[in-house]
């Protein structure tokens, strides 16, 4: 039950960095800082995928044994 949690908060976590990710790129143009941030949090969201991805095939390989 704990896993369900813990991946239904890193889904949400990568929902919200999807989202800053969507409204910068949604920009005409980008400041310096914006482009560093889009940049950071591009990297951080895919971090969190990968999360995801690790946490729900331990989860499953966890069910099958």
């Amino acid at each position: 039950m704990e896993t369900k949690m813990v991946l239904e908060q890193l889904k949400r976590e990568h929902h919200e960095l999807n989202e800053r990710v969507a409204i910068l790129e949604r920009k005409a143009w980008l400041s310096l800082e914006e482009d560093i941030a889009l940049h950071r949090l591009k990297k951080q969201k895919l971090a969190k995928r990968d999360q995801i991805e690790r946490l729900a095939r331990v989860s499953e390989e966890a069910r099958a044994t």
